[in-house]
């Protein structure tokens, strides 16, 4: 009697487990994963190969008929201009900085490699280019001080100081080069492809956004 009550005991356990386990399960709803927003870095213009702008390159394009003043010129490294405090429109904020009437800081001006310049004069020994700025060039010169390349060239040059100042932006600046010990060294340079396109292998890019500036 007491082995047929365990043997109907065990019977219903078993019967009672397999019923909970062939019985459906309910699905969990999974997380859904939500992924973190993409940010975009910003475009940086691909410049393609940059060579050194040359008086024997300047010539071959003229021969060819190419209008110079069309392409986009760069600088092999960056111009450093710091405004001198000659003028009663400046003043020094309350941080330090020197700064116009108006609270502008207006003490540093960047012109590197990046930064598009378009031929707005060509001078006997040399070529002026505006850099983006209304009304304001920098001279780059190929003279007997500098027969090959077109190189940077300030307007005063204290020979005591190794100093040189520019006139930029209806101010006068102190010239330093970012990347080399004198800004004298820096050079125009100009994309390969562009000399390709000059001498007829190709086609010239459309100038840079400043072109409206100019009077061309």
């Amino acid at each position: 009697m007491n082995n047929q009550f365990i043997n109907i005991f065990s019977a219903t356990i078993i019967s009672t487990s397999l019923l909970f386990s062939c019985a459906p399960k309910k699905k969990v709803a999974a997380t859904p994963v939500v992924e973190a927003p993409k940010i975009q870095a910003p475009k940086v213009e691909d410049l393609g190969v940059l060579v050194p702008f040359t008086r024997e390159t300047f010539f071959k394009l003229r021969d060819n008929g190419l209008d110079i003043k069309k392409l986009r010129f760069y600088v092999d490294n960056t111009i450093a201009l710091n405004k001198i405090a000659s003028t009663g429109n400046l003043e020094i904020n309350e941080v330090g900085i020197l700064v116009n009437k108006k609270g502008l800081a207006e003490n540093l001006i960047k012109i590197t490699a990046q930064v598009a310049g378009m031929v707005e004069s060509v001078e006997p020994d040399g070529l002026r280019l505006n850099f983006g700025r209304p009304n304001s060039t920098l001279k780059f010169i190929n003279n007997t001080s500098s027969p090959k390349f077109f190189n940077f060239c300030g307007e005063k040059i204290d020979k005591a100081t190794g100093n040189i100042d520019v006139s930029y932006n209806s101010s006068t600046y102190r010239a330093t080069c970012e990347g080399c010990s004198n800004v004298s060294e820096v050079k125009l340079l100009i994309k390969q492809l562009d000399i390709d396109a000059g001498i007829g292998k190709g086609t010239i890019e459309p100038g840079a956004s400043n072109k409206s500036m100019l009077g061309y």
